[in-house]
């Protein structure tokens, strides 16, 4: 499935995050001020990941990072084919395929 690539929310997106926050039970209280701080993953025009950072001073706080339940599977496949190419010697593909495995889900341990 062709996922387009890690870019920050559009503002008339705030409405799809709060569904895909509240789906997967995480909170959506501050989500309209908070909102220009996610960034999101799309398939097509669905928001399928998203992830937030906070500004704090120099720093930045880990917002609520989620993933849409039938998109986790595809973080697996993505590492499988990863280690896959690797073995192959296929160094460039399989860093971007694990790279992509990661950005799809930073939670999982394995990436």
């Amino acid at each position: 499935m062709p996922l387009g690539p890690i870019a920050w929310l559009p503002v008339d997106c705030l409405g799809q995050l709060e569904n895909l926050l509240k789906n997967n039970n995480l909170p959506v209280e501050d989500v309209v001020e908070c909102g220009e701080n996610f960034c999101g993953i799309f398939d097509g025009d669905r928001l399928v990941a998203a992830g937030g950072l906070e500004p704090a001073g120099n720093f930045g706080l880990l917002r609520s990072v989620v993933v849409q339940p039938q998109y986790r599977e595809v973080v697996r496949t993505l590492l499988a084919q990863g280690v896959c190419q690797a073995r192959a010697g296929q160094w460039e593909q399989a860093e971007r395929t694990l790279l992509r495995s990661y950005q799809l889900d930073p939670t999982n341990p394995v990436t």
